[in-house]
């Protein structure tokens, strides 16, 4: 039976896509529990897998814009939080406000090679 520590077991290439987490996650979301924004992050980073954003775009107008992203990183400057991810549209990293994203989706179905070190902690 899988361990809590086997829920980040690291391999030569990223995080490896276990039992154990997606096991967790389900029973936490059971439980009646709604994700926010950033426990769907980080939760995505501990499955190695994508996140969908709809994102709301302040630069252009409040534009609400899709983008699927591997995460990487949570970062405040000044008062903001910053989620950092590689934008598999742009095929570059981007840096999203955490207050401007409106929804997220992990996507099981959608794993990742990590391109640097995940900088996000396990959900707790």
């Amino acid at each position: 039976m899988a361990k809590k520590e086997d829920a980040l077991d690291l391999t030569p290439h990223g995080f490896e896509y276990n039992e154990y987490a997606l096991g967790t996650l389900a029973e936490n979301l059971n439980k009646g529990g709604n994700l926010t924004s950033r426990e769907a992050i980080q939760w995505a980073a501990s499955l190695g897998v994508l996140v969908h954003l709809l994102y709301m775009k302040k630069t252009d107008n409040n534009k609400t814009i899709h983008r699927n992203v591997e995460p990487y990183e949570f970062k405040f400057t000044g008062d903001e939080l910053y989620f950092y991810g590689h934008c598999m549209t742009h095929s570059q990293t981007h840096r999203f406000i955490m207050g401007n994203i409106l929804q997220v989706e992990i996507l099981r179905n959608k794993p990742y090679v990590p391109r640097w070190q995940v900088k996000i902690p396990a959900p707790t």
